[in-house]
């Protein structure tokens, strides 16, 4: 079964073309999820597993996997956060998404902090 394409890179390219893993150490971990079939990991799972090996950290991961959605960056450690705008999303949708209004924009958008973007792309909400 071939892997679907996506618009944007894979998580393990940026991590490689930044140099924060080998190609090699990608590579062993994609080869090693291939031989469980039920184990094939998306781009959250492999920023996780190389988490718990140590290869990377958190927010090197969480940087990339903005990038890789082509969206800002939002550092939650240092962002300073509107508590008016924080509670426009309602606590359930928070939750299922994982997501934070920190901001207004001067076009009257929010910015958001969401833990996985790939949650949201195809959610009506």
């Amino acid at each position: 079964m071939e892997a679907a394409h996506h618009p944007w890179p894979a998580l393990g390219v940026l991590m490689v073309r930044d140099a924060l893993i080998s190609k090699e150490e990608l590579e062993a971990i994609l080869e090693e999820q291939r031989q469980v079939r039920l184990q094939r990991i998306s781009g959250r799972q492999l920023g996780e597993l190389l988490v718990s090996r140590g290869l990377v950290t958190t927010a090197q991961v969480a940087r990339l996997v903005a990038e890789q959605y082509e969206l800002s960056f939002v550092d939650l450690a240092t962002s300073d956060i509107d508590l008016q705008v924080a509670r426009q999303l309602n606590e359930e949708l928070a939750q299922r998404f994982s997501a934070l209004p920190v901001s207004l924009r001067s076009d009257g958008s929010y910015v958001v902090a969401i833990a996985d973007p790939g949650t949201v792309l195809f959610s009506d909400e």
